[in-house]
C-alpha cells in the first residue's frame, strides 16, 4: 500500500519552505487576528454594544472568581470577552434582566454565559438558550467584587445609576 506521504516525496512536491510558509501563516492568523477583549477598545465603551451569546444555566453554589458567593443576578463567562464586574443585560424571548460578571469558568470561552439559577431543577429547566447581551458596564479590577444586581422588572434597564423605562 502506497501511502500520500510516499507519493509526495517521489513526485518531489514536498517543500520544507512551502511547509514553514504555511505555518507561519497559521501562526500569524492565530496571534494577530484573534478577538481582543472588548475593554479594549475604547470606542465601545461609550455604546451599548448587543451580541448573540449562548446562555447555559449553573446552580453550585459556593465562592465566585470575584470572591463573592453565588446569588441570582450573577453570571459566569469568558473574561476575555466579558471581565470580572461587567453589567450585561440579558434578553431572551420571554425574559430581559440586568446580570453582573462575577464568575469564570473552564469551558466557557468566546460567547458563552452561564447564569446563576438556585435549585437543580430550575437550573436543568432553563438548558441552552441563544440570548442578546447587550454590555451595559465593562468591569475591571476596580469592580470586579461588586455585588449582583439588583432584578428589574421587564422593561426597565439600568445603567450607570440611572433608571429609564
Amino acid at each position: 500500500m502506497i501511502t500520500q506521504w510516499e507519493v509526495t516525496m517521489k513526485k518531489g512536491r514536498f517543500s520544507p519552505f512551502r511547509w514553514l510558509v504555511s505555518f507561519g501563516l497559521v501562526a500569524f492568523y492565530l496571534h494577530f487576528l484573534r478577538v481582543e477583549p472588548a475593554k479594549l477598545n475604547p470606542a465601545l465603551e461609550w455604546s451599548n454594544p448587543t451580541f448573540d451569546f449562548l446562555a447555559t444555566a449553573y446552580c453550585v453554589p459556593g465562592i465566585t472568581a470575584s470572591g463573592v458567593d453565588a446569588a441570582p443576578g450573577m453570571v459566569a463567562a469568558d473574561w476575555r470577552v466579558l471581565p470580572l464586574g461587567s453589567v450585561i443585560s440579558v434578553e431572551t424571548d420571554v425574559h430581559r434582566g440586568v446580570y453582573r460578571v462575577t464568575d469564570t469558568g473552564p469551558l466557557l470561552r468566546g460567547k458563552h454565559i452561564d447564569v446563576f439559577i438556585p435549585g437543580w431543577n430550575r437550573a436543568l429547566k432553563y438548558g441552552r438558550k441563544r440570548v442578546k447581551v447587550t454590555v451595559l458596564q465593562y468591569g475591571g479590577p476596580e469592580n470586579s467584587q461588586s455585588r449582583p444586581v439588583e432584578a428589574k422588572p421587564p422593561g426597565v434597564v439600568q445603567h450607570s445609576d440611572v433608571l429609564v423605562q
